[in-house]
């Protein structure tokens, strides 16, 4: 079977676009995932049964100058690792998904002159994706406005950002039933990072301690890094709901939600719209070129969400904005349209078939 060779990124927001690219290729071709070992990927990749290729790959990017010359040296050790990997398996393309992992990747792609196809989902493109859009066969970008800011504009397509599909209505009440959510329960889904946000949890944790409304459920994402910390701190206080490290049915817990509390990353802000989600938007502050907080304006300014700056963020200013908003139907109910028109619930598709387009051409 011909192969196809996927850089995993460095977080969620890099990853997962990888794995819905996986699936969605794996029937044709066999898939390999590089990336760096240490990292929550590499789990992730063994979750859903694809093979793990090690590269010792580093961001530099707002990093000191010892660690910038660090990751030079990892880089460099990885290029040559991916030569290797390029010799060994003989890919038919690779994809890399906007994070450091994919320019050693795709740069020895274009050495063996393979076939290389990167996606951006931020609205302002990474390092990578700038450097790499030169060499690049295909440049996939979620938003129209992102194409001023690559060099090469020959090879860029606007397809959105990859999410996976929405769970179909009929599974609502089992969802519901098989976590033992009351009816007439209203669903809070808060997303404190697949990593985990402190500034997030430590807020929730003083929200869920001053006594939020009983008639919420809230499901409560705190990241593997910070979960006993969040436990802890948690013990003797009293809500309804659940705490996870990390939830991997996203798409039932999307769907069941009325109400969600997020970072605004760019592929969350896309699953919130394809699931046609009211949301409270909180921009990580030191998210490169500020991108977060340019994409929670966007939904802001298009009524989809509410944007709380964190300089601004505390327990009760949570509450009241989450019991003032999760209440009111008509405001969610035009918030969660406003969503829905933001976002190509398809993009998924719509790369792979330009994919293929352009490799007839190649």
């Amino acid at each position: 079977m011909k192969t196809v060779l996927i850089a995993s990124g460095g977080t969620g927001g890099h990853i997962f676009p990888g794995i819905l690219l996986a699936n969605k290729l794996k029937d044709n071709y066999m898939i390999l995932f590089v990336g760096n070992r240490s990292g929550m990927e590499y789990k992730i990749v063994n979750r859903n049964k694809f093979k793990f290729l090690h590269i010792p790959s580093a961001g530099f990017v707002g990093k000191s100058l010892y660690d910038k010359c660090r990751a030079i040296i990892m880089n460099l050790i990885s290029f040559i690792a991916c030569s290797r990997y390029i010799i060994k398996y003989k890919p038919v393309f690779v994809i890399g998904t906007g994070s450091f992992t994919e320019i050693p990747l795709v740069l020895s792609a274009f050495l063996f002159r393979i076939p290389s196809f990167i996606t951006e989902q931020d609205s302002y493109p990474g390092t990578a994706t700038r450097l790499l859009s030169r060499v690049a066969t295909n440049v996939f970008l979620s938003f129209e406005e992102s194409r001023k800011y690559i060099r090469n504009r020959n090879n860029i397509s606007i397809v959105g950002t990859l999410t996976e599909n929405k769970v179909d209505k009929i599974n609502e009440h089992l969802i519901r039933k098989k976590m033992n959510i009351e009816k007439n329960k209203r669903v809070l889904f808060i997303i404190g990072g697949s990593r985990g946000a402190a500034v997030i949890n430590n807020t929730v944790i003083e929200m869920m301690k001053s006594g939020i409304d009983k008639r919420i459920y809230v499901i409560f994402q705190t990241g593997e890094i910070n979960y006993e910390s969040v436990m802890k701190k948690l013990k003797n206080a009293s809500f309804n709901g659940i705490i996870k490290p990390f939830i991997y049915n996203m798409s039932e817990i999307y769907f069941i939600s009325d109400l969600i509390v997020s970072r605004a990353g760019a592929c969350t802000l896309a699953e919130i719209s394809d699931n046609n989600k009211p949301s409270i938007l909180i921009p990580f502050p030191y998210a490169t070129h500020n991108h977060q907080m340019k994409n929670a304006i966007n939904y802001q300014n298009n009524g989809a969400s509410i944007v709380i700056d964190e300089k601004n963020l505390s327990g009760i200013i949570l509450k009241n904005i989450i019991e003032n908003t999760i209440f009111n139907n008509k405001k969610l109910s035009v918030m969660g349209e406003n969503a829905g028109v933001l976002h190509n619930n398809n993009a998924v598709n719509d790369m792979i078939k330009i994919i293929y387009r352009r490799l007839s051409y190649v």
